[in-house]
């Protein structure tokens, strides 16, 4: 096939990919560039977990003395470019402007992602127009290294890599769906290109027989991981449940209680999680080689739903992938394809805590385990759970960053009224695991059925909560399947052992 790329569209990639400034400040490794429409594209690709840190975290970019302004325009020869210095009232001299080359001027100390990117835009052009080039315009965008450029109405795009000077193609991605979603101005849009976030995203494997709860020997603790669920509270039922399951290989993007207790509030249904699906994203387990498999928090955490995963997300996820993003007009400043975005718990005066260890979650298990005592009363349950602190919940939340497999359900805790409805969707999915069902009295069926009034008596619903601990406690110990935990300080595990 032709390259169709310009030799001056190269230039601009190779000078891009010396921008000492612009690495450090975004995060990339590589330049590439490619045609759109009597213009050219601009990405910057590169390992998505650490651009998200550097250029996404906080939208904003250190510019102090003018750093990314200077050294943008003087890599494109701007020549008569030149900064504005001052003395400060510590009688130094700092650079307060800049005064010439190119127009567009960005803010200091610091300056937006967007700011950046336009500065990058009009460079770029003026560059291009002083080679006698006459093109309509630049776009700027940002990709993770798994982004290939493509565009649409094309079999296969061009493009320039500056990295390895190679002239590269991009097929038409096969991965994409067509959705309907609202957009930004709350109109409905029919067939909307988007990703299909099961198709892209990682599958957390488990192997068979794996455990069912972890043990604590620091603490004297056993707890499990759970994702808790329920037909009727989301208007859908087994088979709508099913179908997406298998669809997606799994669980998408799932939320887990991690404690003694499950969600119950959530659902009356529970999953039992193979807990190294979490316990692989804290250390000592977590390799850190890889991206973060789950993130886990304090407690519950605001993050997207499932309903933004397979709409507004899987969009930008296209768009980011595709290179048709536009990252500093988006509000969205994330990657996707790392899964959700990083939360913040609920409750948590400190507006979000991650746990990122054994030892921190050992500690977090510990009071949490001590303030939801088994033996409250209905109304220090009420008082808790309204207490508006990040012990409202008994449980820690963890966010998966891909697809839990179906063999890393171990167990599903049920209701024995529900036993029909569970039993046909754990066949249709490939359910391998251990079915746990509970005897329920009529009362305490009309409190966790989510057909009738969830939750208006919180007291039942807690003692079901145990019931459900104590089944998976008995199946775990009668097989067991039990980790125990491990921890990174030599020192815990030396005491450990006497």
């Amino acid at each position: 096939m032709k390259d169709s790329i310009l030799q001056e569209f190269k230039d601009v990639a190779d000078i891009l990919q010396g921008w000492e400034a612009g690495k450090k400040a975004i995060g990339f490794d590589e330049v590439l560039t490619w045609v759109r429409a009597r213009g050219m594209v601009i990405a910057f690709r590169g390992d998505a977990s650490k651009i998200e840190n550097l250029a996404f975290k906080t939208a904003m970019m250190s510019n102090k003395n003018h750093v990314l302004d200077l050294s943008l325009q003087k890599i494109f020869g701007f020549e008569d470019v030149w900064p504005i210095r001052r003395l400060n009232e510590r009688w130094t001299i700092h650079v307060v402007g800049v005064k010439d080359g190119a127009e567009k001027k960005l803010t200091s100390p610091e300056a937006l992602l967007g700011e950046v990117l336009d500065a990058v835009e009009v460079a770029a052009f003026n560059y291009v127009e002083r080679c006698g080039i006459k093109i309509s315009k630049v776009w700027v965008t940002i990709m993770p290294s798994e982004g290939c450029p493509w565009e649409e109405g094309t079999a296969v795009t061009r493009h320039y890599n500056a990295r390895n000077k190679a002239v590269g193609s991009c097929q038409a991605p096969d991965w994409t769906t067509e959705i309907t979603f609202r957009d930004d101005h709350g109109e409905w849009a029919e067939g909307v290109v988007g990703a299909d976030l099961c198709r892209i995203v990682p599958t957390m494997k488990a192997d068979p027989g794996g455990s069912v709860m972890v043990r604590d020997p620091s603490k004297n603790i056993d707890f499990m991981v759970t994702h808790a669920f329920g037909f009727s509270r989301s208007g859908i039922g087994w088979r709508e449940i099913s179908e997406f399951i298998n669809r997606c290989g799994g669980l998408l993007f799932p939320s887990l209680a991690v404690s003694q207790l499950p969600a119950a509030t959530i659902g009356e249904v529970f999953f039992v999680i193979d807990p190294l699906v979490v316990l692989q994203g804290l250390r000592p387990y977590y390799s850190g080689q890889d991206r973060w498999p789950a993130i886990l928090y304090t407690a519950d955490a605001w993050t997207e739903t499932i309903g933004t995963f397979i709409t507004d997300a899987a969009v930008i996820t296209y768009e980011q992938l595709t290179g048709q993003w536009n990252p500093g007009a988006s509000k969205t400043k994330h990657f996707y394809i790392l899964g959700p975005m990083v939360g913040y718990s609920k409750g948590d005066k400190d507006g979000g805590s991650r746990i990122e260890d054994t030892e921190t979650l050992s500690e977090v298990m510990k009071h949490r385990s001590d303030v939801w005592d088994r033996n409250l009363s209905k109304r220090e349950v009420m008082r808790l759970a309204n207490s508006n602190t990040v012990d409202m919940y008994p449980y820690l939340e963890a966010k998966v960053n891909g697809i839990v497999c179906v063999d890393a359900i171990v167990a599903c805790v049920v209701p024995t009224f529900m036993m029909g409805e569970v039993g046909k969707m754990l066949d249709a999915i490939g359910f391998n695991g251990e079915l746990l069902p509970i005897e329920l009295t009529p009362d305490e069926e009309r409190a966790v059925d989510g057909k009738t009034n969830l939750g208006v008596d919180l007291g039942i619903l807690y003692k079901y909560s145990w019931r459900v601990y104590d089944a998976v406690s008995r199946f775990a110990r009668s097989t067991g399947r039990i980790e125990t935990l491990r921890f990174y300080s030599p020192f815990i595990q030396e005491q450990l052992r006497f």
